[in-house]
């Protein structure tokens, strides 16, 4: 692939990720003013803003040739090629960093839902939300598979891209696209713009478990993340 297609690429996945943070942007400010800022439920909306501000930042260095100078100033002389490599390692590892970053605050915080409605956590995440589905979602699969698929792609990671521990194939349908998850497959759908639809998805899920009246009834749901509560000003348009 060759840099423009690649800064292209990342230029037409923005607006995606822009329109993800005003979603949990939107959730934080809801659930702030519901809960106050020491309660898990806001936290987690704007500590994840957080991670989205940084992704935003990522994006916009590769689309405006920011790491080029860097590179350059390592090599005396680099063929196109081997720059274009490299920037698509850069590209990968953010890619990889967005959705490892992302898990792990989803799986903490479906842990600190389980310690309040169970009153014990759960050895794996898909035991978590399979717990959490039968009690808030009955008989709804499709909820359960959309808490599961990002956690399907980062497994991936570990697996040049191939899906290994899946016990059930699905398919997920977000709008207009379709995913399909096959074990032994290898995922096509790990580019920005996929990973932002999925993550949407996921948070959308996400915030029907915090308003289902089972976890409303929560007077407090604790954590340990730092959180500086600033509203600032949203995404200048």
């Amino acid at each position: 692939m060759s840099i423009g297609s690649l800064q292209e690429l990342t230029r037409n996945a923005t607006p995606f990720c822009e329109t993800l943070f005003r979603q949990v942007w939107q959730d934080f400010i809801k659930f702030d003013k519901k809960y106050g800022n020491d309660d898990y439920r806001s936290v987690f909306f704007g500590t994840y803003c957080e991670t989205l501000l940084w992704t935003l930042v990522q994006l916009e260095n590769f689309s405006n040739h920011n790491p080029d100078p860097i590179i350059k100033k390592r090599f005396a002389v680099l063929k196109r090629s081997s720059l274009a490599q490299i920037l698509l390692q850069y590209d990968t590892i953010n890619r990889q960093s967005f959705t490892v970053v992302t898990m792990a605050l989803v799986e903490d915080f479906i842990n600190a839902i389980c310690e309040e409605l169970f009153g014990k956590t759960f050895p794996k995440y898909s035991i978590s939300i399979q717990r959490l589905c039968d009690r808030i979602f009955p008989a709804s699969q499709d909820k359960f598979n959309r808490l599961y698929s990002l956690y399907l792609v980062r497994n991936t990671l570990h697996n040049n891209g191939f899906l290994k521990i899946l016990k059930n194939d699905f398919n997920l349908q977000i709008g207009s696209r379709l995913y399909q998850f096959r074990k032994g497959q290898q995922l096509t759908f790990t580019g920005w713009q996929d990973l932002f639809i999925i993550t949407g998805d996921l948070i959308s899920v996400i915030t029907e478990l915090i308003e289902n009246p089972n976890i409303l009834g929560i007077s407090k749901i604790k954590h340990t993340n730092a959180l500086e509560i600033d509203t600032g000003v949203l995404l200048n348009n």
